[in-house]
């Protein structure tokens, strides 16, 4: 992180973890504070399924109760500078239990920043059939929209205040 702020001249680094090793997010938190670093760290956990399946999709056991510990570690370390969110991922295999995944996460786990994220035709999924693109990015839609009401609602935080947040806000239509 030193030598992208120092050489980078970038004001933050924005980082995509499955969350899956709390004790090196806390580690890498106790450092960015020791150091000084400048600028701000968005550290961004993802979840794209209920505990069970999330974990089956990703063929780690726990890593859904880890990411969520990581998740946690972050915004208790309560640095300014240092911000969490968890993103969920719209795909093929969970486009119809996002919105309840959505609620779950922010009403019964308690988070405060969630966001979407579409899949794409690259990667791992090569071929995706045209009614599932069309449900995706229908889910998409709607759970950002939801996301952006919740936001302008109060009742979860986002980015506010933020550089990034800034950025995305500035972004919206």
């Amino acid at each position: 992180a030193r030598a992208y702020f120092d050489h980078a001249k970038v004001r933050s680094i924005y980082l995509t973890t499955h969350g899956g090793f709390p004790e090196r997010i806390q580690a890498f938190l106790d450092a960015f504070a020791r150091d000084g670093l400048p600028g701000q760290l968005i550290l961004s956990f993802s979840v794209d399924n209920f505990e069970a399946a999330h974990d089956e999709n990703r063929r780690l056991p726990g890593l859904y109760r880890k990411a969520l510990e990581s998740y946690r570690l972050v915004r208790a370390a309560g640095n300014p500078r240092i911000l969490s969110n968890i993103a969920i991922t719209v795909t093929d295999h969970n486009h119809a239990v996002v919105d309840e995944l959505y609620t779950h996460l922010k009403e019964q786990e308690g988070v405060a920043a969630i966001t979407a994220i579409a899949m794409r035709e690259e990667g791992v999924v090569k071929r995706i059939p045209a009614e599932t693109k069309a449900a995706i990015a229908a889910t998409y839609r709607r759970l950002t929209s939801r996301i952006l009401e919740d936001q302008d609602r109060g009742e979860t935080s986002g980015y506010r205040g933020s550089l990034i947040g800034g950025m995305l806000i500035a972004m919206r239509p």
